[in-house]
């Protein structure tokens, strides 16, 4: 169950060419997707039909209808696993990609407590391609990330051991520029600090997590702006 109150829905939603082709039915089941209490950090969670049909109030006859339909296109935008009662939502991660160490956190952990299914490594892909902060921490390491905001987990155990995570990895290392981290500034400029210069904090400050620790101080400065650096006092911090 997802911990807030809101679920978001982009405006372009009522343009979307797709699901207006679809009809009208298929666009509620699309809202209610993204905005019921079953939904989760990443789009893909457990929902019985049951479920959905007594919040919405469809019989089972009228969800297979628009659920065929929406199965009849080229690239569905949702899928379901029948034996685990599993939906995964297309875009749901390139429409809401997590921002932040503990948006990054958060993912893991769900990604984690979720049982084996087909969506699975496709939700990692999704989260790989859309969120350069899970890129960042995919690279390095994310179960630093996950270990500070749950202690029993041990890492990600989600599957990113197949050929395309692996390919994405050396894509990332092939793309320095990704592991920098830009902190907005008082006056509104960015100050960025290279991958190199993380590498060698991190061999000055072997006891904590440098990457985490500038994340957090990226999100503490963009969320105080009365109170942010100056580009001559942000290294002394």
């Amino acid at each position: 169950m997802a911990k807030g109150k809101y679920g978001t829905v982009e405006a372009r939603f009522w343009d979307d060419q797709k699901l207006q082709r679809l009809g009208n039915n298929a666009r509620l089941l699309m809202l209610y997707l993204l905005t019921c209490r079953h939904r989760n950090i990443v789009g893909s969670f457990r929902l019985p039909v049951a479920y959905l049909c007594a919040d919405i109030g469809w019989s089972k006859s009228e969800f297979d209808e628009v659920w065929n339909r929406i199965q009849s296109q080229e690239k569905p935008v949702a899928f379901y696993d029948n034996d685990e009662a599993w939906i995964c939502i297309r875009n749901f991660i390139r429409q809401n990609p997590p921002i932040g160490i503990k948006s990054v956190a958060g993912c893991v952990n769900t990604l984690d407590a979720m049982p084996d299914n087909p969506h699975n490594d496709f939700v990692t892909q999704q989260l790989i391609t859309h969120s350069l902060d899970f890129k960042k921490g995919h690279r390095r390491g994310i179960e630093g990330a996950s270990k500070d905001h749950h202690p029993k987990t041990e890492g990600p155990s989600m599957s990113m051991n197949n050929e395309q995570c692996t390919m994405n990895n050396e894509q990332l290392i092939n793309t320095w520029d990704e592991r920098s981290i830009e902190i907005i500034l008082k006056s509104g400029d960015m100050h960025s600090v290279s991958g190199d210069e993380i590498d060698r904090l991190q061999k000055i400050h072997t006891s904590v997590n440098v990457f985490i620790q500038l994340m957090h101080l990226k999100e503490w400065n963009f969320s105080n702006p009365a109170k942010r650096k100056t580009k001559s006092g942000i290294n002394r911090r």
